[in-house]
């Protein structure tokens, strides 16, 4: 009975040594999943994790919306991404001379896509407007001819010319 009770320790303890009794055919390892032998199961070592890349990020024509991207450098088979609708508005209004700003911000609700925030001169200067020109002779002969802005009545433009036969 010893001995047989010697063998059976023999032969559990050369199973634990060897394992599972037979050559592992591994898959390597997935950004989810550690090493994996694909006949018994047995797992060795940890999964890789995603290492995620740069995020990127790409805003529509209009600036209506962004797409957040980013790939993983485990797999880069995997790629998350999302496409925010971006709020505006007007930080700088339009003179006669220059455009006017508009600023862009989006969140993401994924937190690995930090707030963007972009400010665009896409408002046109203003336009004068002109309305009709008048004209006045002077005494002297001359024409003075003045037309005001209809957007703005503190603008005007004057010229007189001399007038000759």
């Amino acid at each position: 009975m010893k001995r047989i009770t010697a063998l059976l320790l023999v032969l559990i303890l050369a199973l634990i040594l060897c394992g599972c009794g037979h050559e592992h055919v591994w898959r390597q390892a997935t950004a989810t999943e550690p090493k994996t032998c694909t006949i018994c199961g047995t797992t060795e070592g940890e999964a890789l994790g995603y290492a995620w890349g740069e995020v990127s990020y790409e805003w529509a024509e209009d600036n209506s919306s962004i797409t957040a991207t980013r790939v993983s450098g485990t797999d880069p088979s995997i790629v998350e991404t999302e496409t925010a609708t971006v709020t505006a508005e007007v930080t700088k209004e339009p003179t006669f001379e220059e455009p006017g700003e508009t600023t862009y911000t989006v969140s993401f609700e994924n937190p690995d896509f930090p707030s963007q925030t972009r400010t665009v001169a896409d408002i046109p200067p203003r336009s004068y407007e002109w309305g009709e020109i008048s004209f006045v002779w002077n005494e002297d002969g001359s024409l003075t001819a003045t037309r005001v802005s209809g957007a703005d009545p503190s603008v005007s433009e004057t010229e007189t010319a001399t007038v000759t036969a």
